[in-house]
């Protein structure tokens, strides 16, 4: 009978991603701690006792299955696989060795229904992401240097996250034509870091409770729309370079900002750098992003605690 039920639950799991571009094509991987005594094959009666055994068993089109425990790793996934926890009492994930906790090094990547902490003297990511066409679902990050951490990644998707207790909980770095959606982020230093990225949609995310909510450096053409701003020290700021490349505005539009006056615009702060000849020194010029309708409402993410 208990096989049936998890066989059900994994199926009830897997229709968000059957019907997007994330569709597992082959076995089906098991992993519990709590099999300590063996055997281990990664079938349903034997699982694996270790994430990073899952994967190296794994082909390309595999779900790597993961039953609620505490797993003490760090884990490359280096092949296109879904690595999914048993979400109604997500598995967690503590990266005790100083580095990422979950590094993304091969597209088509999906990871999903994990708790991931870190001791916070480790000055790494709870997923990095090294990679293309990334689909990152229903987490909960704390206590990380980064959050989720996409560096020149493209095509991602993250989505429906909460993320606490983090350096930066979302950072973008020459990362484009992402999607950041309907995720949670609190009690961080910056909530949202985009840097020299482009073409990115952040939809929907509950900032709260951070010392910055989104900051963009030197990034262009960014849609930010209808999040939520909320008890932050610095709502947004963006810097610019420039350069005919690097002054393109990004979009912000319906956001709703618990500092705004209720009526016109919203300013957001930006700093353009101008150099000084061809040297390494210059000086920062004020200027500004607008949002032209603010929210007069908070949004409901609808995020999974």
């Amino acid at each position: 009978m208990r096989k049936i039920l998890l066989f059900i639950f994994i199926l009830i799991i897997a229709l968000p991603v059957l019907s997007g571009n994330y569709t597992p094509s082959g076995k089906t991987i098991y992993v519990d701690d709590d099999n300590t005594n063996g055997p281990w094959d990664g079938s349903i009666e034997h699982p694996f006792q270790n994430i990073a055994e899952g994967i190296q068993a794994s082909d390309a089109g595999d779900m790597v299955f993961v039953n609620s425990g505490t797993y003490a790793e760090n884990i490359i996934i280096d092949r296109a696989i879904s690595l999914i926890g048993e979400e109604n009492d997500r598995p967690i994930i503590d990266g005790k060795i100083n580095r990422d906790v979950i590094l993304v090094t091969s597209s088509n990547v999906q990871i999903q229904g994990f708790c991931i902490t870190q001791d916070d003297s480790n000055q790494n990511a709870g997923i990095k992401i090294n990679s293309d066409n990334c689909y990152i679902s229903r987490n909960i990050i704390d206590t990380c240097t980064k959050g989720i951490y996409l560096n020149n990644s493209f095509y991602c998707d993250l989505k429906n996250n909460t993320i606490t207790s983090c350096l930066i909980g979302i950072y973008l770095f020459a990362s484009h034509s992402n999607m950041i959606k309907n995720n949670t982020i609190s009690d961080s230093a910056t909530g949202i870091y985009i840097e020299e990225s482009s073409k990115n949609i952040v939809i929907y995310n509950n900032i709260q409770e951070n010392s910055r909510g989104v900051f963009s450096s030197y990034a262009t053409e960014n849609s930010i729309k209808e999040n939520t701003f909320l008890s932050n020290e610095e709502s947004a700021k963006a810097t610019k370079y420039l350069s005919p490349g690097f002054l393109k505005p990004n979009t912000w539009n319906n956001n709703y900002w618990d500092d705004w006056i209720g009526f016109g615009v919203k300013v957001i702060p930006v700093l353009i750098y101008i150099p000084i000849n061809e040297d390494p020194i210059g000086y920062f010029f004020p200027w500004f992003e607008i949002d032209w309708n603010p929210s007069n409402h908070p949004f409901d993410n609808g995020c999974a605690k």
